[in-house]
């Protein structure tokens, strides 16, 4: 009975092999593809037959072994298909998967005189260890010097005519995912993470990719940086006039005196960044995330921060002359000192009541009337009640890929 079962597996495995042998040599065209399905399932009818056949021959050892009694042939069938069923699973744990090898390791088997050997399962697993990180750094490093070629080639067009679409191109290799980067100690599991895991943009060729966006801040006008990662990048006296900065992440950048005239900023993540002295005419800031920045007299005539998140900003000594904050969050901001803003501007946005203003102009919003028909604010209001009554705001429910 005992073994039966690995020549059952071994029978059905050979016909397997040989099938995909036929169909991997000989190419079968379009033509053949109703034989290889009935070829197909012609063995999985052979599969079925074989165990049913092991059952039958188990029931009927089972039944003789009790003296061959009447009446009770369906309760053989079931015994003996738990029977065979018990046993292909220890075959597949024990003998085609390595867990008797494992156990070996840790109960070494015992010797003539009865005793038992030291477990070498720790050497062992080390040794697995080690191959893996060979195997998966390997791995990360032909990728990531995959990612640094494409990096050397845009830099060597950035002396050409084919400059601007040479650093567009930068963000792509950016967003370029790579398998992780694997240590031995102390994340030991990064090894096996970085083998079967999901891969993630790398540090490093996000950190060049900044790098190089920094050498070249004079002259980033008119160029297409959507998406692009540039936090905590020192980008002051940069040219960013025309360019197009959807979606990017520039959180905490250092962005003091830049010119970003007429610049698409649209859903950009500006974050505690420092826009001290800025020239922002015409910018479109659409629903950007300005939270907690520095905006010292920073110019924003006829800048859009419609929907824009404006909590905690500091606007001293800006000018917002024609500027749109149609439904702008401005929670916590702080206005002193702004100039060419008006009553109407301010009441056309959400939350404006938490802002900070001069004693002069609290006085001109108080005699404003209030927008008719009523603004929706209603996206700033549920973040303000999770933010204070649940303390999520900076929850991070999603580990890092790293």
């Amino acid at each position: 009975m005992g073994s039966s079962l690995p020549a059952l597996w071994l029978t059905i495995g050979l016909r397997l092999e040989l099938g995909l042998t036929l169909v991997r040599h000989n190419n079968l065209s379009s033509n053949n593809n109703n034989s290889t399905m009935q070829w197909v399932q012609n063995l999985i009818k052979i599969g079925r037959e074989e165990y049913n056949r092991q059952i039958e021959l188990a029931a009927y050892y089972l039944w003789e072994k009790d003296g061959q009694p009447d009446g009770d042939s369906c309760k053989y069938w079931f015994l003996a298909k738990q029977q065979i069923r018990r046993k292909i699973i220890l075959w597949f744990l024990l003998d085609f998967l390595p867990c008797k090898l494992v156990l070996g390791k840790i109960f070494p088997p015992k010797d003539v005189n009865g005793r038992r050997g030291y477990s070498t399962f720790f050497v062992w697993f080390l040794g697995l260890h080690f191959a893996a990180f060979g195997i998966a750094s390997s791995r990360h490093e032909a990728q990531k010097d995959s990612l640094e070629i494409r990096m050397t080639f845009v830099v060597t067009q950035l002396g050409t005519n084919a400059r601007k679409r040479a650093l567009s191109r930068v963000i792509e290799i950016q967003k370029s995912k790579i398998a992780v980067n694997p240590e031995i100690l102390p994340k030991f599991w990064t090894p096996y993470t970085s083998l079967f895991g999901n891969p993630c943009e790398s540090e490093e060729v996000v950190g060049e990719v900044k790098s190089l966006i920094v050498t070249e801040k004079d002259n980033l006008q008119e160029l297409v940086l959507e998406n692009i990662d540039l936090s905590e990048a020192q980008l002051q006296r940069s040219e960013l006039s025309y360019s197009n900065l959807k979606n990017a992440d520039l959180k905490g950048v250092n962005l003091k005196q830049s010119r970003l005239v007429e610049a698409f900023l649209e859903k950009v993540d500006l974050k505690g960044a420092d826009l001290e002295g800025a020239n922002l005419i015409g910018a479109d800031l659409y629903e950007a995330n300005l939270e907690n920045a520095r905006l010292w007299l920073v110019n924003l005539e006829n800048a859009s921060l419609r929907g824009a998140n404006l909590k905690g900003v500091d606007l001293e000594q800006a000018n917002l002359q024609g500027t749109d904050l149609l439904t702008a969050n401005l929670e916590g901001a702080s206005f002193g000192g702004v100039t060419n803003l008006n009553p109407q501007q301010v009441k056309e946005a959400c939350n404006w009541q938490y802002a900070e203003f001069d004693d002069d102009f609290w006085k001109k919003l108080e005699s404003e009337p209030d927008p008719n028909p009523r603004l929706d604010c209603s996206q700033w209001e549920e973040q303000i009640w999770l933010a204070r009554w649940l303390s999520i705001e900076n929850l991070n429910l999603w580990p890092h890929c790293k």
